[in-house]
Order: structure tokens, then sequence, then C-alpha cells
């Protein structure tokens, strides 16, 4: 059997088989229906010249769906035939089937009203309609389906293809995608709190019921409790509630999670509208400060959505590890942590990341970009935080749907790709971005039988880009980035769902990538980690729970290089080490800044000072801090405010320390929006908005000492040895570069520029180009 394995090469790990290392791309090819045979052989033939060698088949478990290894065998047949030299990595769905769930009741959902509740899974080989969902903290389930799947492998051991498999891609929950699916009655309702609202707020369209209750559930939950706790006493201590029981914990009310959407629903429906009427106080039920789970009163709450999500993550550790051990050369992976186009709540998907590659048992993690700004002249959001992967030999893979103009009528429109130029240059921009970022990635054409990407002028783009790929994987693969993205999983689960979106989507999906200053992405649990690289700048995005230690290792790091640091809204305002929990003082003992606590509801938007300490970039007659973009949603065609969400800063956490340097103000309260203050060994800054655009970044970026590429908001990616760039708008471009090299634009097969540090050449919007630095 093959041998495959993650390991360094050339400074950043790869995917080896026997030996031999597979830059990008792979492909997901969607051949086969749920229930018929039909495979386009000359779609596998077409892809294999193209030069792409590793393909994920479906296997689901005869478990789930008999029949599913003959249709497997058939698939891998024809693709060997011709593909010869084809690796296989299995895309094993271990969903329970419906019988299990109703012979099982007490491994499925429960309600608080006691019912289960139906729900409609589907996925790209097998839907069905189900009784109640299976949990996936479930360890029946884990058992279950752990045995099914090493049935699946032993089977395909012992084909005629055993020897061309290198993995297994493990798929549950929604779409595969290890997401809780909302309940079928409510599918069809229309809520402010959308697909997540059955699982996390009050809300008569929802009955007031929550989940889960079930044992299964439990059980997960005092597992989690006992591992932070170990004792009763530990945990009523840090409930405040003296009648709390580690073995038989309560599962928080919808009353309890009213900080998850219920303070932005009350925010956009205010009970008083007319202009002077009196501000309103911040939305409270005595659960939650403004946007902010109380954590002094109700901490339980938070640690119910830690173990959610750490259920999920312990179900992939556990497959994992059954893989690893009957087949320890064998690659294993799985879609979790998608940090965008989700809920961060109740999907249970996104805030364990770091516990799955601390395990050791799982090599890569998966997931799409989000399906908004995609058009030419955007880009796709990613939603992982790729760059903690490398510090652990593991890998970011990218499933890369990219559409392209073979779609319906419908498809084409919302993505605006109408023929095959529009094709070319979002293909180039995706494929330019995953090599200039360095993360794996696969084509997955969804289309039963192909067709998104079968194409006779689309198969010489995806051969040159196996060749370009090829040809990165021998240059030196460590990323010069001068910016550091830090967010926290923990702090998912502190504040709104919609806050998140603004504080880490929202940058992500719609500024990161026009900057013109190429960004790494972490965990900020990277800051303890010696191999961590350094970085001129570091911007904390949503730091807003760190304990003690955590503080100490980030400070740490910062002072190592005399760095600067940009702390948004509320960065360490809790700290689960003091009491209260919740304090501004906590700012301070994080960032440096003294900072304080306003009550009310505030907006985001801010001005600069002029004669601005930060740069000349900034202008005294701009608002920054409000997300102002066209937001297009390529997946439903709405076009417009995400969501309708209001701006705001509910409460208002902003600097008041006199030694620092106010750079901006609040224009409507008067305070402080961003101070600047030198600190022990490093430079901090901290922004008491939510949300700051491409220009104030980019401004800081200089102010931090960070070479700026490009300053036109245009799409641009880069490292040492490739620069992509995709146009937002048309006209003549200047890259300016760190030093002098001749950019080579590896399509066009000529050069831009010649021994220079620029590159200056006219294109038109939606265009891309990628040079090679020679």
């Amino acid at each position: 059997m093959a041998k495959a394995e993650l390991k360094d090469y050339h400074g950043a790990p790869a995917i080896f088989i026997d030996g031999k290392v597979y830059p990008p791309m792979l492909a997901t090819i969607r051949m086969t229906n749920v229930n018929d045979m039909k495979v386009d052989a000359q779609y596998y033939k077409k892809l294999g010249e193209s030069g792409i060698k590793i393909y994920f088949l479906i296997c689901d478990t005869e478990w789930l769906k008999p029949g599913a290894y003959a249709q497997f065998c058939h698939e891998a047949e024809i693709l060997l035939r011709e593909v010869p030299d084809a690796y296989i990595m299995l895309r094993i769905g271990l969903h329970a089937p419906p019988s299990w769930c109703e012979e099982n009741p007490g491994e499925t959902l429960t309600y608080s009203d006691g019912l289960k509740r139906s729900v409609h899974l589907y996925t790209e080989s097998y839907l069905a309609d189900y009784p109640a969902i299976y949990s996936m903290s479930s360890q029946k389930w884990r058992d279950d389906a752990g045995a099914a799947l090493l049935e699946t492998l032993e089977r395909v051991k012992n084909s005629p293809y055993g020897d061309r498999v290198i993995g297994c891609f493990f798929a549950a929950g929604g779409t595969s995608e290890w997401y809780y699916l909302t309940p079928t009655e409510y599918t069809d309702k229309s809520n402010y709190s959308d697909s997540g609202g059955w699982f996390t707020t009050k809300d008569t369209d929802y009955d007031n019921v929550y989940a889960d209750l079930s044992p299964a559930f439990r059980r997960e939950f005092s597992a989690y409790l006992k591992e932070k706790y170990q004792t009763n006493e530990n945990l009523r201590k840090a409930w405040q509630d003296e009648n709390a029981d580690i073995e038989q914990p309560q599962i928080p009310d919808c009353d309890a999670r009213y900080f998850i959407y219920g303070v932005d629903y009350d925010l956009k429906y205010p009970q008083t509208t007319y202009s002077m009427a009196p501000q309103p106080p911040m939305p409270c039920n005595g659960t939650n400060i403004g946007h902010f789970i109380d954590m002094d009163r109700r901490r339980d709450v938070f640690d119910f959505f830690r173990a959610w999500h750490t259920g999920t993550a312990n179900s992939i550790v556990h497959f994992g590890n059954l893989v690893k051990k009957a087949y320890p050369d064998k690659l294993t992976g799985a879609f979790y942590g998608a940090a965008g186009s989700t809920k961060f709540f109740g999907f249970g998907n996104v805030g364990a990341v770091e516990r799955i590659l601390k395990s050791g048992k799982i090599d890569f993690l998966a997931s799409p970009g989000v399906y908004e700004n995609r058009q030419p002249g955007g880009y796709t959001g990613q939603r992982q935080n790729f760059d903690s992967f490398r510090l652990k030999n593991a890998m970011f893979i990218v499933e890369d749907d990219v559409r392209t103009h073979m779609e319906n009528a419908q498809n084409r429109d919302l993505f605006e790709l109408y023929d095959i130029e529009d094709t070319y240059n979002v293909m180039k921009r995706e494929f330019g971005r995953n090599v200039c970022q360095d993360t794996q990635a696969w084509w997955f054409d969804q289309h039963v039988g192909g067709g998104r990407y079968k194409h006779e002028q689309i198969y010489p783009l995806l051969k040159k880009q196996q060749e370009i790929a090829a040809r990165a994987y021998e240059y030196d693969r460590r990323k010069p980035s001068e910016i550091a993205l830090i967010c926290d999983e923990e702090s998912y689960h502190v504040i709104s769902d919609q806050t998140t979106v603004q504080m880490v989507e929202l940058f992500r999906n719609y500024e990161t990538d026009i900057t013109g200053v190429p960004m790494d992405r972490y965990l900020h649990n990277d800051m303890a980690d010696e191999n961590m690289p350094d970085y001129k700048l570091y911007i904390f995005l949503n730091t807003l729970y760190l304990d003690t230690e955590e503080r100490k290792q980030i400070q740490k790091k910062l002072a190592k290089n005399n760095a600067t640091a940009l702390f948004m809204y509320g960065a360490g305002v809790i700290n689960p080490d003091k009491t209260p929990a919740f304090s501004a003082e906590h700012i301070a003992d994080l960032t440096g800044i003294k900072a304080e606590f306003v009550d009310g509801v505030y907006s985001g938007k801010f001005k600069v000072v002029s004669q601005n300490p930060i740069s000349e970039m900034l202008k005294d007659d701009v608002f920054y801090g409000d997300f102002e973009r066209k937001m297009q949603f390529n997946a439903s065609g709405y076009i417009g405010k995400v969501r309708e969400m209001r701006d705001v800063l509910c409460p208002l956490l902003c600097a008041n320390d006199d030694e620092a340097t106010v750079a901006a103000y609040f224009p409507d309260s008067k305070k402080s929006a961003v101070s600047i203050k030198k600190c022990n060994g490093f430079t901090s800054i901290y922004c008491g908005a939510k949300h700051v655009n491409s220009d104030f970044v980019r401004a800081v970026a200089e102010f931090a000492g960070c070479h700026i590429y490009c300053a036109t908001n245009d799409v641009l990616y880069a490292n040492k040895n490739f620069i992509t760039f995709h146009a937002a708008s048309g006209g003549e471009k200047v890259i300016k570069l760190p030093h002098n090299a001749s950019a080579f634009e590896v399509y066009e097969e000529k050069y831009y520029s010649k021994d220079s540090d620029e590159i200056r050449f006219n294109i038109k919007r939606g265009q891309t180009l990628m040079f090679e630095l020679k």
C-alpha cells in the first residue's frame, strides 16, 4: 500500500506519497449521483493529462448506504484506468442511518420540550429524512460509525485499488461539513437569527425551545467539565451556583442565550425610533453586558458552547485515531473550523481547531471559501487561520469550488461569470492565492457527472497551473509576511454572533486581501510557540477572552523584536482568572493602555485627529470604523448590508490613558477611538471600534515599517517568489517590490519588468496577472 505523509519541504509541510512530493492542485469530482453509476471517463482522462494526480472519491459505508462500496469500486476502476498514476483519498460519510437514530433516541438531539425534531440530511452522495439528527458527541455513534469506517477501509485495502489509497476524509453533519442541521419544521421560517436561531435564542417562531438535552451530549458536557474543573467545588465556584453538578450539568435556557442574537434583534427594533427620543440603554435581561455574556454570572453558558464545539472536534479526533492505529501510513482529514459563513454557536463546528491540531491524529482540515465577494474584482475570503497549521506539521486545504461560466444562467449571473475569460481570471486568482499563501487545495466540481471544469479551453489552464505549482514548491516556501492576524476561538463564545461577524468575517472577507500587504493568520495560542515567525505588526481581531498566562506570552512575543500591535475592540476585556472576569481594567493588562467602560449604545464610526501620529495616509475628514463595502452574496444574490447589521458598540470600551497619544476619536461620545503608547518593548495601538477598513490597516502597516506593495485596494497576494494581482478597478497600476527583481508573467510568459523595484502595467477590472520574481 502507498505510504502517505506530511513532512517539511523547503520550509513548509507538503504531501508526500512514497517519497515523492505532490504540490497543488488536487480534485474532487462528483462523478456519480446518489443512486446511479454513470461516470465520464474522458473527464478523468483530461484532468489526469492536465497533471492532477490526487482525487477525493466518495466511499460511504455500507452501514449508511448499501451498495456504496460497489459504487466506489466502479468509479475507482474508471479513474485508475484513465489516470493509472492517480492516488485516491476516500471521502467517507460517517453519518448514522435514519434507522439507527430511531433505535437510539438517547443518542440524538433532544429539545427542552422533550421532543425530537426531524431534519433533512443532504450531502454530495446521500440524502434522507431523519426523525432526529444524531449527536456528534455521541460515544455510541463514534463506536458504531468507527466500526463501519474500519470495515470499509478493510474492504478497500483488499480491493484492486487498495494500493492507490492514501487516506480518509471524514464526512458528517450537514453537507458533510460537521454542522448541526436546522429542524425541517423551521427551515421555511424567516427569522432574524436565521438557521441558527432554533438553537440559540428565544423567539416565538421557534417555540422557545432549545437543545441539546440528550443523554449523549450531557455525558460529553460532563467530560468537558471534569477536564476543565476536576471537582464540583471548582465548578460551583466558577459558575457561582451551589447546585451545579459536574455529573449532571444543566443546559442553559433561551434567556441565558439572549446575548447571542437577542441583543442585536432588540437593537435593530428599538421601542422608540423618533429622533428626539432619549438614547435607549444597553439591552439586558440579566445574563449579558451588552453584546457580551456576563461571565461573572453565566459562565455556564460559555462552558456549554465550548463543550458543544469540543464534542464535535473530539469525534473527528476519535476517527483519526482509529485510522492512524490501523493504518499509520495514511492521511486523515475533515471539514472543521470554517469561521465564516457559519453560525459560531449552534453549528458546533468552529471552536476547537487548536484541540484537533494538537491531537496529532488529523493531518489536515478543509473548508471552502465564503460565498460572497467572489465576483471578478472581488476575492474569496478564507475561513481558517491557516498558518497555525504549519507550526504543527498539519495542513489547511482549500475546497476551491470555484464557479465558472459553465454554471446555469442564475449562477453565472450571481457570480458574474459569463465567458471563458471570466473563468480564466477567477481561476487564476484562486490558484494564485493558494501559491502565494502556500495552501494546498482541490478543485471541487459539484455537478453530477462533472461540468464545472469540463471544457477544452480549461484543461490547458489546469496543466499550466500544475507546472507553476511544481515550480513554486522548489523555491524557499518560508513566508516573508510582515503582518500576523491573530484570532481566538474561545472568544467566539463570549460575544454576539453578529459581533464576531463584524470583527472577524467582514475584515477577512472584504479588507485583508486588498490592503496591498500580505498577512499570515494564526490563533492566539501560537504566540507561545517558539517556532512562530516574528512579525513587525500583529493585528488582534477578537482576542476578548485571555487568561493571565496567555497575556504574558503575547506580550513576550511582541517585545521580542519591538513589534507594533493593533488591538481591536475589547481586547482582553475578559480574564477568567480574575474577579470580576469582565472588566475594562483587563484591557490594560493586555494592551498596556488604560481603558474605560461606558454603558450605552454608541456608533463605531471615528475620525482621526489632524497631524495624525500614525500616518499621513489617514484623512481627518473621513469616517473610519464602519463597514461600507457593497456586500455581494454570490450564493443568494442579496446585495446590501449584511443582515442589515448596525455597526454599534454596546458597550463602549475606549482608551482613557493620559500617557497614551490619541490618534482618533468617536464624534458622538468624544472619547478616544484610537490611542498609541510605547509599552514594555512594543508599541501598542488600541482601537475601540469593531471594524477597520483596508485604508486604515495600510496606514498602521506603514507606521509599523511594513512594506506596502500596492495602495489601490486591488486584490494582491505575495510571497518571496510570486505575486498575484487581481484588479478591483481598471487603469494603470504599480506594484512596489521590497527589492529589485525581474517580473515574469507566468501565463503570458513574458517579462513586465527587469531588475527593477516596481512593476507597472495597465489592466482591466477583473483581470488577473501572476508574476514570478526572478
